[in-house]
């Protein structure tokens, strides 16, 4: 039961909702360029208002939708070069903000985890595009890395920018929490990605320093793929 209200829930935030907020957002956009002039300053700013919450809304439901995705992924045994989803991960997240900086910091060899593909990118992304938005009003560089060290592998995504305190650190993790001061906005972000990395036994931890910025660090066991299949 749980696994079919999950299905529908899917189905619906990656399907049927998106398609009515974008029906939303070409209408306003319609609106807008049809009746420009008849709408006077107010109608006008009303129209820019009413697509902007739409594109908003869309946004939130396809995050809501990957998180549910990478909940219900299949367990495997393949074995998954961390850095090359991450790259990719980067590139696509490059797309969205192309005035922040994105670095990358891989060995030239490895790491790999058993963890799906499709579940570590949309962790990365999630993460990304938080550091992205966190970093660009500053004129920050983002920063994405993994290593293998002490039985795990891990991987880190640094925003650059002023540092958080303790209590927005906590605001990260808190759902639709505004962080203005910290130049971050509202989101879900950092909450999805914590619940995704639960999910396959990792451990999310964040670190903001004055030098660095803000620092994500994500860990899994070497075997979590393999651990999580036989249990």
């Amino acid at each position: 039961m749980d696994d079919r209200l999950l299905a529908l829930l899917q189905k619906a935030l990656g399907h049927e909702l998106p398609n009515q907020l974008i029906a939303v957002q070409g209408l306003a956009r319609l609106l807008d360029a049809e009746a420009r002039d008849r709408l006077g300053d107010d109608g006008r700013d009303y129209v820019q208002r009413l697509s902007a919450a739409a594109q908003r809304a869309h946004e939130m439901t396809r995050s809501l939708a990957d998180l549910i995705r990478a909940l219900r992924a299949p367990r495997s045994a393949l074995r998954v070069p961390v850095a090359e989803v991450l790259r990719e991960a980067a590139q696509e997240t490059q797309v969205l903000f192309p005035a922040c900086r994105i670095d990358h910091h891989f060995p030239q060899h490895g790491p790999f985890l058993t963890v799906p593909a499709t579940v570590l990118r949309q962790l990365a992304l999630q993460l990304l595009r938080h550091a992205c938005q966190a970093a660009s009003p500053h004129g920050g560089a983002v920063a994405v890395g993994a290593r293998e060290a002490a039985g795990e592998v891990a991987f880190w995504v640094c925003a650059g920018g002023p540092p958080l305190s303790v209590q927005q650190q906590q605001q990260l993790f808190e759902p639709f929490a505004c962080r203005e001061q910290a130049g971050a906005g509202c989101g879900l972000g950092p909450l999805l990605a914590r619940q995704i990395v639960d999910s396959w036994g990792g451990q999310l931890g964040v670190q903001s320093e004055a030098a660095r910025g803000t620092t994500f660090r994500v860990g899994f066991p070497l075997g979590v793929g393999r651990e999580q299949e036989h249990a």
